[in-house]
């Protein structure tokens, strides 16, 4: 079954071609990617983000 999340806090620009890695069963942090620049080429980005689900439900 689909849940649809609640985000709080700073959330990512629409990125594609990221890196993703589990840390627990709630958690996990992606990494890089590309963002879509003003011009309509990508740019690829070095960002960091912590994503965390509030119930103990497995990424």
């Amino acid at each position: 079954q689909w849940i649809i999340p609640t985000i709080s806090g700073q959330c990512c620009p629409p990125t594609s071609v990221f890196a993703i890695q589990k840390i627990t069963n709630n958690k996990a942090v992606m990494f890089g990617g590309a963002v879509p620049g003003d011009d309509g080429h990508d740019i690829v980005v070095n960002t960091v983000y912590a994503c965390q689900l509030e119930s103990d439900t497995t990424i």
